[in-house]
């Protein structure tokens, strides 16, 4: 990433409270932002070498990004920096991983003291558009007057093609409507992301950014909007959020996601006559296999299991590990318990047929239960229940299926 990136770790007290950051992890940028090797860096703590940070709020705003898990988003926040010696305004982006905060910033001091000469002076302004990385443009009437040459290089268009155009006209038909509102708004709305086509028919995410400029008698006529593309921030999200919903062995979703899938089912209207099913599975005997043959022959049954499932199963239905050898199906839009428990049993004919692991050929067996979701339901109590159902699936002489009431 050009823009430094750091990796804090929170670190509690006794009572669980966060009394300080640990750097551990920076890239490049990081460093030489503060001017510190990475060995200085990468072990030390917030309050060591920026300890303005809690004075000026941003330390606070991290526990709450960590607590909470909700984004940290800034904008122009102006932090004194007591490593570079002068107040630099920062755009801030932090995302909670684990008990950390992934934190990248960008140093926008030299963007915001243009912005604050804009109304001065036309020619200044036009400077900076014109040379600057961001995409620039002016509108009147949601019609582009105006648009920074820097367009060509991020998105293949010259100016022209442009001028006297809405922009939503390259906006992706799926953000078009909160494209729409957000420029509605702009007096008041912050930063916007969509998708804007390239000229070669693809689209990348940009972040957009827009305000009113009055004319001379004070009248807000017109409109300043710059975008820049964030590809690398959204790549890094998506990767965040896949490392946090995805079980990196099976490919199956995890139990804390599955979960709240499965809550927002349960409080969900459901159509007259469609019905939601829990299907909880175990693979029989999997300890003595997993502890005669090695981990290794576990692992690829487990994701021979995963991948048998699935084919068994609709794209629409979701499937889960919920922990070493259970997984959980979830069957949305069925008629009854009878057809849930006939495709837990195609699901348990998928997992028996032999399976080719080296020299050897196994045959992996699965008992399951099924239960119907009530409405409102919590997912832990029909959970439990479709997990008796399973237990009784294998008192009675396993790789069988079972259905609770």
């Amino acid at each position: 990433m050009l823009d430094p990136h750091v990796l804090l770790e929170a670190v509690r007290d006794e009572s669980g409270a966060i009394v300080d950051f640990i750097y551990t992890d920076a890239n490049d940028a990081a460093c030489a932002y503060n001017q510190l090797s990475r060995e200085q860096l990468v072990g030390a703590t917030v309050m060591q070498l920026l300890p303005g940070h809690r004075g000026s709020g941003l330390f606070d705003q991290y526990c709450h990004a960590v607590d909470t898990g909700e984004p940290l988003i800034l904008d122009d926040h102006v932090y004194p920096h007591e490593i570079l010696a002068e107040p630099r305004h920062l755009d801030i982006r932090g995302t909670k991983v684990g008990d950390s905060l992934s934190f990248t910033w960008r140093d926008v001091t030299e963007r915001v003291e243009y912005a604050q000469q804009l109304s001065a002076s036309e020619a200044r302004f036009r400077l900076l558009a014109e040379n600057a990385s961001d995409v620039v443009l002016l509108t009147r009437n949601e019609v582009v007057e105006w648009i920074s040459p820097s367009l060509s290089r991020m998105l293949g268009w010259r100016p022209e093609h442009w001028i006297q155009r809405g922009p939503e006209d390259f906006v992706h038909p799926d953000d078009a409507q909160a494209m729409r509102a957000w420029r509605g708004a702009v007096a008041r709305a912050g930063v916007h992301r969509t998708r804007l086509k390239h000229r070669d028919g693809t689209y990348r995410w940009v972040e957009m950014r827009a305000s009113l400029v009055p004319d001379p008698h004070g009248v807000e006529r017109e409109t300043v909007c710059t975008f820049r593309t964030i590809e690398d921030v959204i790549a890094r999200e998506n990767e965040l959020t896949r490392q946090a919903t995805i079980d990196d062995l099976t490919g199956a979703l995890k139990r804390d996601e599955a979960l709240r899938r499965l809550a927002r089912m349960a409080h969900a209207r459901r159509r007259p006559g469609a019905e939601s099913a829990v299907v909880f599975c175990d693979v029989d005997h999997f300890k003595g296999i997993n502890d005669s043959r090695g981990h290794a022959v576990g692992d690829a049954i487990l994701r021979e299991t995963a991948r048998r499932i699935r084919g068994a199963t609709r794209d629409a239905d979701l499937i889960a590990r919920m922990g070493g050898d259970e997984f959980l199906v979830v069957l949305d839009g069925i008629h009854s318990i009878e057809e849930a428990v006939a495709i837990a049993d195609k699901i348990r004919r998928a997992v028996e047929q032999p399976l080719t692991i080296g020299s050897d050929v196994l045959q992996i067996h699965l008992s399951a239960g099924v239960t119907l979701l009530q409405e409102g339901e919590q997912p832990d109590v029909v959970i439990a229940r479709a997990d008796e159902a399973m237990y009784r699936a294998k008192a009675g002489g396993r790789n069988a299926v079972a259905a609770a009431p």
